[in-house]
């Protein structure tokens, strides 16, 4: 590999045309955090790596890098999720997962964590294994674990009391701790805490401990996802102090009847 040379593998998560012939990609990559990269001759039918350029398109990619800039030389597409883009509710969901992602991601981020958990939700979401609603919240919970804001699992912070054994369990979600009723009523009264049932407590204990492959292999009742949804979003907003633009576009075309 010649000098300038870097190689990389990213997943495109936004795509602007430039000129007539060329694009800029945004890549959310397993080693450089997001980058732009300029794909010449892109927009034309015989470019070599056209598929690479796509949008969700995954691939193994040489670039050039030159002060920070890159251009893009050659492309190997691993897989694509472009498919996602002809239904409005997996295409805004499917944009969300990507911005909530680069928002987070740095470089060297260990082993592409990040990267790995937002491939396994498009193909989870590509593929139709499970509902739009529960891929959502098992990200969110999931990728505040990665971030490092996970919040208390297993022993009640406050006394030590296995919360799974727990009547009720309380989610403070600025703090991130899940307290038992005791605990949790001398609390602070600036903060209403969510209150958590058994099964929307141990889906969020298996999903911020399960095994990268394992995060979707659980059940949970309908009443409990919604619930389950509502605290995975609102924590994940909360601690990032932040909400995301495409998350109100999928919030849109859910409410938009399907013909």
């Amino acid at each position: 590999m010649s000098a300038g040379q870097v190689q990389t593998t990213g997943i495109v998560i936004r795509v602007k045309p430039y000129g007539e012939r060329d694009k800029l990609v945004t890549l959310l990559t397993a080693d450089r955090g997001v980058i732009t990269v300029s794909a010449k001759g892109a927009l034309k039918l015989t470019a070599s790596f056209s598929r690479c350029t796509q949008l969700y398109a995954y691939s193994h990619l040489t670039l050039y890098e030159k002060n920070g800039f890159y251009t893009l030389l050659e492309g190997a597409l691993i897989a694509s999720f472009f498919s996602l883009s002809e239904n409005l509710d997996c295409f805004a969901l499917a944009a969300y997962l990507c911005e909530a992602s680069a928002a987070v991601v740095v470089p060297n981020d260990g082993e592409g964590e990040i990267l790995n958990l937002l491939l396994n939700a498009l193909y989870a979401l590509k593929s139709n294994l499970f509902t739009p609603e529960f891929i959502k919240a098992v990200f969110e919970l999931r990728l505040a674990a990665l971030s490092g804001l996970e919040p208390t699992v297993g022993a009640c912070p406050g006394c030590g009391r296995p919360l799974a054994e727990a009547d009720e369990r309380y989610f403070f979600l600025t703090e991130g701790l899940i307290l038992c009723p005791a605990c949790a009523s001398g609390q602070p009264a600036d903060e209403t805490p969510y209150r958590l049932s058994r099964a929307v407590y141990a889906a969020i204990a298996y999903v911020t401990a399960a095994k990268p492959k394992a995060i979707f292999s659980f059940r949970i009742g309908d009443e409990a996802l919604r619930d389950l949804s509502v605290v995975a979003e609102k924590y994940l907003q909360n601690q990032l102090e932040r909400t995301f633009p495409t998350l109100e576009f999928y919030k849109t075309t859910r409410q938009i009847p399907n013909e």
